[in-house]
């Protein structure tokens, strides 16, 4: 939400600023000239009726004609952002049968209950206005109900019409929801396939259970405001199985002070560190604060990159207490616009400090042949890679030439990759890797690329 607010704020000006007692932001514009720009973008386009009449009353105040909507149709793109506002995309998991257990007689062993078992994937959509959502009955299909706080709720599942799910996700494809929920959507041809082989009730522990596990992990990634949410609380309230304390982290995003004690127990998965060796490659860093016991982490990538920010974020979320910020710089009469984000300073980062600097320089460290693993390979030449020709430039200007050659070692021996150095300038070194070594990093590194940075590979999904 806040990178949709930040694009709003960079056409129109206006500010941004935390709600007061609540984990809310709030959007102002004060200004006549960006006032006036927002009124003549969305005139036309507010179907609304309480709205309207807002809107109705400032184009009376400022002389301005007022433009009534036309009726939508499947290729107008106000579905996708009212969807964006007031949809949602869930998975329902019916009742699952317990392996070994003898079916009674009188159990109904039909058709219907073993649909009954199913995941079923739910498109729905909820606002007081009936007008605003009888619309996509009519154009998408499914069904209204109203819900106990008045509103009217549509949705359409997998189960009853599986068709038109699937219209709405090419709907939805082709009019890119901007807010979080667009991951979910681009996962459900994965839920089909898993659906088609039954992973929901697969054995405990076989592949199919485990890849339905790591496809539910990736559709309830959203950013929550809260540590843990409180619906998977209340699914281990009653368990007596031991966790494994950070095996069943959240977002860090909101929450308090940490103690001592809690913050020593902060440590990295291993997918979690590699992304840090990544990102510390190119453009992190680690930095011991004036008077801090422990470092904290820190990266920074412009505007355009937002996605791939946002991406590395909520990897690191549970380390974090805020969420990103958007800086503006202006240098040499040029204005830079950018996002960054720090986690909290914790013991778990001293030893990454300790390998990647020395007196307060950056390094490369000497175990840098077991570090870079894929996934931090991935990172790296996200953060510093440039497509050259047909080939892949690493940006290495700032490490000493005894440091870029260890890095080319490490690519030549471990990966196979053919590469050579660049002296670009006098004593800055970048690593250049060559167009018959593409195929092979493309495969490495391709499952850990964000979506957004697959240009660096010259690579179209």
């Amino acid at each position: 939400m806040i990178v949709k607010l930040h694009l709003i704020k960079n056409v129109y000006g206006g500010s941004i600023k935390l709600v007061s007692g609540a984990k809310a932001l709030r959007y102002s514009l004060r200004h006549k000239e960006g006032f006036l720009a927002l009124v003549n973008d969305v005139n036309g386009e507010i179907r609304n009726s309480y709205r309207l009449m807002q809107l109705n009353k400032i184009c009376l105040k400022y002389e301005i004609a007022l433009i009534y909507s036309d009726k939508l149709t499947y290729n107008n793109g106000w579905l996708s952002g009212f969807f964006d506002a007031c949809g949602d995309l869930n998975i329902q998991l019916g009742p699952q049968v317990i392996p070994g257990r003898i079916r009674s007689s009188r159990e109904d062993t039909s058709e219907e209950r073993l649909m009954d078992n199913k995941p079923q994937l739910i498109v729905s959509l909820a606002h007081k206005d009936y007008n605003l959502v009888v619309i996509y009955k009519d154009i998408f299909g499914g069904n209204i109900n109203a819900d106990h706080n008045g509103r009217y709720v549509w949705s359409i599942n997998s189960l009853e019409a599986k068709y038109q799910v699937l219209n709405f996700l090419e709907y939805i494809k082709k009019h890119t929801l901007r807010s979080c929920r667009h991951k979910r959507f681009f996962l459900v041809p994965n839920f089909f396939y898993l659906e088609d082989l039954n992973a929901a009730h697969a054995p405990l522990h076989s592949k199919l259970s485990k890849a339905w596990s790591i496809f539910n992990n990736k559709f309830n990634r959203y950013i929550h405001t809260t540590s843990v949410s409180y619906q998977a609380l209340d699914k281990y309230n009653h368990s007596r199985y031991l966790i494994v304390w950070g095996s069943f982290m959240g977002s860090g995003v909101g929450s308090g002070r940490l103690t001592r004690e809690v913050a020593e127990m902060y440590m990295f998965t291993n997918y979690q560190f590699s992304v840090v060796v990544g990102i510390l490659l190119s453009d992190g860093w680690v930095i011991m604060c004036k008077g801090a016991v422990n470092p904290r982490l820190g990266f920074k990538q412009s505007l355009d990159k937002s996605s791939y920010v946002w991406d590395v974020f909520l990897t690191l979320s549970p380390f974090c207490q805020s969420l990103p910020n958007y800086l503006l710089n202006k240098r040499n009469k040029n204005t830079y616009h950018s996002f960054n984000f720090f986690t909290r300073s914790l013991p778990c980062l001293k030893e990454l400090y300790s390998l990647f600097y020395c007196e307060n320089k950056k390094v490369i460290p000497a175990n840098i042949y077991n570090l870079l693993s894929p996934v931090a390979l991935a990172h790296w030449i996200q953060g510093d890679g440039q497509r050259k020709r047909s080939g892949l430039v690493i940006c290495t200007d700032s490490y000493t030439l005894q440091d870029v050659v260890r890095l080319v070692n490490v690519l030549i021996i471990r990966y196979n990759l053919i590469c050579t150095l660049i002296e670009t300038n006098p004593g800055q070194y970048r690593i250049y890797i060559w167009q018959r070594s593409m195929g092979d990093l493309i495969r490495i590194v391709l499952p850990h690329f964000n979506k957004s940075m697959l240009y660096k590979l010259n690579y179209v999904s």
